[in-house]
């Protein structure tokens, strides 16, 4: 899958979520230098919490 400028919005933020550091480390950094802003979660009950808490609009 390529990531294009065009299909990255500056408001859009990925949620990504892995319980496996190195995995959620990789994922992260490969999205982040594409442009994408990121926020990363290694326990799922956290991240369901934070998408809850800050859905996208």
């Amino acid at each position: 899958m390529e990531i294009t400028p065009e299909a990255i919005d500056s408001n859009d933020e990925i949620l990504v979520v892995d319980d496996t550091p190195v995995s959620l480390m990789i994922l992260t950094d490969l999205l982040m230098s594409h442009g994408c802003r990121v926020r990363p979660s290694d326990d799922s009950r956290l991240a369901l919490e934070s998408a809850l808490a800050a859905p996208r609009t």
